[in-house]
């Protein structure tokens, strides 16, 4: 088994900075959320 690192990246300025910063580490996996996952409110 092979393990992936990966990291949690801003992306503040919008998504593609979050992938561009990824790419400086550099990951070999990056996540993205559409939503704060710790809130029970979300818009539709």
């Amino acid at each position: 088994m092979t393990l992936a690192f990966g990291s949690h990246m801003s992306a503040s300025g919008g998504v593609d900075k979050a992938i561009a910063r990824g790419e400086a580490i550099p990951v070999e996996s990056l996540q993205l959320f559409s939503k704060n996952e710790r809130q029970w409110i979300a818009k539709p």
